[in-house]
């Protein structure tokens, strides 16, 4: 399962780190190092550095979605490919939306 969130951005409010870290303390030690670490890769850089990113959590969190990793469009890999990074809209793809502490009791 992929977790997707519409961040709605404020002038005041949460950070990505205080989601990561409130997501995380959820997790077991080992889902929360390998959520970090994704979130990281996603990124491109620290959580540190996406503190000017500010957002209204309550806003947001009815954004939150639940697909299916196979429903996510992707591109064909051709031989010799060793690796690739692409982009995907999801908006297309069959989702489930529930709000937090359904998710977490669901997971």
């Amino acid at each position: 399962m992929i977790a997707s969130i519409v961040l709605s951005t404020v002038e005041v409010g949460s950070t990505l780190r205080d989601l990561t870290n409130e997501v995380s303390e959820k997790l077991g030690p080992k889902d929360a190092q390998i959520f970090i670490e994704r979130c990281i890769g996603i990124l491109g850089c620290a959580l540190e550095f996406a503190d000017g990113l500010k957002f209204d959590p309550e806003a947001s969190i009815g954004s939150l979605a639940f697909i299916d990793g196979i429903s996510v469009p992707r591109p064909e890999s051709a031989p010799g490919v060793i690796s690739m990074n692409w982009l995907a809209s999801l908006s297309e793809v069959a989702h489930e939306t529930m709000n937090l502490e359904s998710a977490i009791k669901r997971f």
